[in-house]
């Protein structure tokens, strides 16, 4: 839980490291969270014609929101996450959704061009 807890504390730091657990943490939180929100938002769209109330259309806003607001730790994560394996941010561009093998992939031990290996999450956090 700390790994999701560094994510979310360092969700507009886009420079740095991020090593597998915590790329994890977060691609495990955010993947169902993204189906859920591609099924929520077809279901009242399917229908011809359909007009949504009120309280609906406030609703898919305020989901459209959280969803955009969850994209950006996504990003910084995933980010921080091609740093630790020694590889640029612009191929965030290039590869989309084929995150997955950064899960498992180890990162440069030591020192590489985008700062020191990365801690604990108490390093960020602070002792608990």
């Amino acid at each position: 839980m700390n790994w999701l807890k560094m994510a979310f504390h360092r969700w507009n730091d886009f420079g740095g490291r991020s090593d597998r657990r915590e790329f994890s943490a977060y691609l495990l939180f955010f993947v169902p969270f993204a189906v859920i929100f591609v099924w929520l938002t077809g279901i009242s769209t399917d229908r011809p014609g359909y007009v949504p109330e009120l309280y609906e259309a406030l609703a898919m806003l305020a989901l459209v929101a959280l969803f955009f607001a969850l994209l950006v730790p996504a990003w910084a994560v995933t980010i921080r996450r091609l740093h630790d394996v020694n590889l640029p941010r612009a191929l965030i561009l290039f590869v989309g959704v084929l995150f997955l093998p950064l899960a498992f992939l180890s990162g440069t031990k030591g020192e590489n061009n985008y700062g020191d290996e990365p801690g604990e999450p108490s390093d960020y956090l602070g002792k608990y």
